[in-house]
């Protein structure tokens, strides 16, 4: 049997997850069914961490982690929770977050908070939510960069629920 194009890619894909997290975590083996899943998995996550975007690494996981707990998946939110305390962010924040609790809007709830809204009204925001929003220090630059960091995770919440992924102990 040859290799593919398909078959390269996800590899290397793979390659980049176990240099970065030490571990192919399960939710990445999972989505290299696909590879061009794993491949926008990875690449979103990597385009939203590129120096120079304006939430911080922190604000970034915050919402990641929020929307995985919103959503239901038990993986992602354990991730996220762990990579919190990688970041060195706050127990209380993390924990709270990880439990479906709102945490201060200067230690990041109003970035949490902004990603609620937009996915409860699936993105319709009015002048009112825009100027809310605003109000808070969350511009249109940002308030993108939030729309990403969800997309991203509706990919992988959604293949934690369709594969049952279970949690890797690094992450627990």
């Amino acid at each position: 049997m040859s290799t593919t194009i398909q078959d390269i890619r996800k590899n290397e894909l793979l390659d980049a997850a176990k240099s970065k997290f030490g571990f192919i975590p399960n939710v990445l083996k999972q989505m290299a069914t696909s590879p061009a899943a794993l491949e926008v998995y990875m690449g979103g996550q990597e385009a939203l961490g590129n120096e120079g975007n304006r939430l911080t690494p922190e604000q970034r996981n915050f919402v990641q982690l929020a929307v995985s707990q919103r959503n239901g998946c038990d993986y992602c939110t354990a991730a996220h929770a762990a990579m919190g305390k990688m970041q060195g962010s706050n127990a209380d924040d993390v924990k709270a977050l990880a439990t479906g609790n709102p945490i201060a809007e200067d230690a990041g709830g109003a970035y949490v908070d902004a990603a609620f809204l937009i996915m409860d009204k699936q993105g319709h925001l009015g002048g009112q939510d825009l100027s809310r929003l605003e109000a808070q220090g969350i511009d249109r630059e940002k308030i993108y960069e939030i729309i990403g960091s969800i997309a991203i995770k509706q990919v992988s919440n959604w293949v934690n629920h369709i594969a049952n992924t279970k949690v890797d102990a690094q992450f627990q």
